[in-house]
């Protein structure tokens, strides 16, 4: 019984790790998320739009 279950670990924790990568979704017209520690983009979404400040305290 615990060769089986070995092997059923074996074989299906690659298959579950391998869908790891979640598809995210957001309402926003602009996003852009990153990694504060390696300055890597992690999310992406039409950053390289302008877009007006959203209020004037931003401007000051």
């Amino acid at each position: 019984m615990r060769h089986l279950f070995s092997l059923l670990m074996l074989v299906l924790l690659p298959v579950a790790l391998s869908s790891g990568v979640l598809a995210f979704e957001t309402a926003a017209l602009q996003a852009i998320l990153i990694d504060s520690a390696t300055g890597t983009v992690l999310l992406e979404k039409d950053s390289d739009v302008p877009a007006p400040p959203a209020s004037l305290s931003k401007l000051m």
